[in-house]
C-alpha cells in the first residue's frame, strides 16, 4: 500500500481492492441521467473482478446500456474514524439474454434484488480500473469516545460539583410527639 501524508490515506493495491470487493453485498452505481450524474444502491456479485446486479426496467437499467459507469463499496468504522472504499470504473451491459458460460456464472451469483418487483435485468461491469483507499482508525477518537459520564443529573440535591465542598449534615434529633413515647 501506498501512504498519503498528507491526507492521511493509504492507497491500496488492485489485488487488496479486488477481496474487500468480494466482502460486501450493497454497493453504489453511478451513471449519467440524461446529463445529470446518479448514484443509486444495488445488490451485486463478483467474479474475477467482474461486478454483476440484477435490476428491473427503469434508471438503472437506462444508465446502464449507456455504456460508462462507476460502481463504488465501502466500509466505515464510525467509531474510529477509519474505513475503505473501493471505486470500480468501467464499462456495463446488459447480460440478460447472453448465452456463454461466464455470463451464466455471473447471473448465479447476482443475488436477489432487495426491491420489491421484477428484476429479470442482469448487469455486468467490466473494469476498465479499480482503485481503493483506505483511512486508519485514529485511536484517539476511540479513547475519547469511550469517556465515562457523570451519572448524577444537574440541579439534583444529591450531586456535588467538581471544587465545591460538601456542607457536613448535623443529624437532628428525632422529636417524637408526646403520645408516641412511652409511659413508664
Amino acid at each position: 500500500m501506498d501512504f498519503h501524508a498528507q491526507s492521511g490515506m493509504e492507497v491500496m493495491t488492485s489485488a487488496e481492492c479486488l477481496r474487500l470487493l468480494g466482502t460486501q453485498r450493497v454497493g453504489r452505481l453511478g451513471f449519467l441521467l440524461g446529463d445529470q450524474p446518479v448514484v443509486l444502491p444495488v445488490n451485486y456479485g463478483v467474479e474475477n473482478g467482474v461486478v454483476v446486479f440484477r435490476t428491473g426496467e427503469g434508471a438503472k437499467l437506462e444508465g446502464a446500456r449507456k455504456g460508462k459507469v462507476a460502481f463504488e463499496v465501502d466500509e466505515l468504522d464510525c467509531d474510529g474514524c477509519g474505513g475503505w472504499s473501493v471505486v470500480v470504473q468501467g464499462v456495463s451491459d446488459d447480460i440478460t439474454g447472453t448465452e456463454d458460460w461466464f455470463a451464466e456464472r455471473l447471473r448465479a451469483i447476482a443475488g436477489p434484488a432487495c426491491l420489491p418487483g421484477a428484476a429479470d435485468n442482469y448487469v455486468r461491469i467490466t473494469p476498465s480500473q479499480i482503485s481503493g483507499r483506505r483511512v486508519p482508525a485514529r485511536p484517539s477518537s476511540r479513547k475519547a469516545r469511550r469517556m465515562v459520564l457523570p451519572s448524577w443529573v444537574p440541579g439534583d440535591p444529591g450531586h456535588r460539583l467538581p471544587g465545591r465542598r460538601r456542607a457536613r449534615r448535623r443529624s437532628a434529633r428525632r422529636v417524637m410527639p408526646s403520645n408516641a413515647r412511652g409511659s413508664s
